[in-house]
């Protein structure tokens, strides 16, 4: 039965028994006829395999995604009314079968509703015309389709909606120059930008379902503290906490100066670079990349204190290095929030060659190496949480001299 798929409805915790008469099967025309259901949502998934045998054997309206003659928002308002086109014929079809369960009707409705939404948020990037496309432009055509609809949790349409619409936002934050600054002053990270629009668009069961589905997307686990308090419902938390302990699982410890060593780049930088990160023998070094245009940067400054002052038993040197910032500006952050620490200030070059070498691209990132040169952390969370001090960070740093 590889080659053939059922939509079927499920009632979780209850048994949904499934019996196919092979030789009806293998005819398309009594396929529907071919199955057998029993169980407690037998009668309803009876309907939904009876409808989708109707529904996609219908002609309806063809939209013509890849013509160019037409803008983005032309070509998506003709899936949008084929959509309605679809939701007459359901009508219609309820009407002439005499069928008035309202369960059934809603099921249907959602499932017309949210596979025109997975077509819109997919075929919109699949020419090389969308560049221009922008996430509220994108909402505005989806107006009629709704982000939040928890009478839709048991639609799998709906899942995949929001899969299609969470990759719709990183795509079009990545591809449209005009989001570039939202980047910057992010610390040169997309991911808060895409938070921000999750933010604006959804809320609910639906908003959780799109900061989980981005999380499993992102690889930095550096972002954890944007998805922690969000993710509350209890199986989403539960699967969140698995993902969170692989990536912070996933780092392998590595030898700093063997790869400045191996690294090729010029020697001035090389060894300005090595100069930096030789440790003293008997200190680790907690080293922050930063700089004053970057948000989470600076909000991050004004904790930094307490941290030292928790960490002063624990032969940690810290070490902040600034990227496409004023020396002058860097020393007026250290003298400001009262920072007892190394303040350095990196150039293009040397950023470019300490991300490749390090492995990281957005800022603030924070890493702990060993007097050895090991670097044995780059996950270390951020220092602020709002305007309140993480003590997960020191928690965290206590782990790594422990390991």
């Amino acid at each position: 039965f590889g080659d053939r798929y059922l939509d079927i409805y499920y009632m979780p915790n209850e048994s949904l028994y499934i019996q196919i008469d092979e030789t009806k099967w293998s005819d398309p025309e009594k396929m529907s006829a071919a199955i057998s259901l029993s169980g407690k949502a037998a009668r309803i998934s009876k309907m939904v395999t009876n409808f989708t045998n109707a529904y996609t054997k219908k002609e309806f309206m063809t939209v013509y995604w890849s013509d160019s003659t037409k803008s983005d928002n032309e070509v998506s308002l003709q899936r949008i009314n084929r959509m309605y086109e679809e939701k007459t014929f359901l009508y219609n079809y309820l009407k002439n079968n005499n069928i008035k369960d309202v369960k059934f009707k809603k099921w249907a409705e959602n499932y017309i509703a949210y596979n025109a939404g997975q077509d819109i948020t997919f075929e919109n990037f699949t020419s090389l015309r969308k560049k221009s496309l922008a996430i509220d432009q994108l909402m505005n055509v989806l107006k009629d389709i709704k982000v939040n609809n928890p009478e839709a949790l048991n639609t799998s349409s709906y899942y995949s909606f929001l899969h299609m619409l969470q990759g719709a936002f990183q795509i079009i934050v990545n591809i449209n120059p005009s989001y570039k600054d939202s980047i910057k002053i992010n610390g040169l990270s997309p991911v808060p930008v895409y938070t921000h629009y999750i933010d604006q668009y959804s809320y609910g069961i639906a908003k959780q379902l799109l900061y989980f589905d981005l999380y499993r997307m992102i690889v930095n686990p550096n972002f954890d503290y944007l998805f922690d308090n969000v993710l509350l419902d209890r199986g989403l938390k539960k699967q969140f906490n698995i993902l969170k302990n692989k990536k912070n699982q996933s780092f392998v410890p590595f030898n700093v100066m063997d790869r400045l060593r191996s690294a090729k780049i010029d020697s001035s930088t090389k060894n300005k670079l090595m100069h930096i990160f030789e440790n003293s023998p008997d200190s680790f070094l907690y080293v922050d990349f930063w700089g004053t245009w970057c948000a989470p940067c600076m909000q991050e400054m004004p904790f930094y204190p307490r941290l030292i002052s928790k960490l002063e038993k624990k032969n940690i040197k810290f070490l902040f290095l600034a990227v496409s910032t004023e020396e002058n500006d860097a020393l007026k952050i250290k003298d400001k929030y009262k920072i007892a620490a190394e303040f350095l200030v990196l150039n293009d070059n040397e950023a470019k060659a300490i991300n490749n070498i390090l492995q990281f691209s957005s800022y603030p990132n924070h890493f702990l190496i060993s007097p050895k040169g090991i670097v044995i952390g780059n996950n270390i969370p951020r220092i602020a949480t709002g305007n309140e001090f993480n003590q997960i960070v020191v928690d965290k740093i206590d782990s790594l001299l422990v390991k």
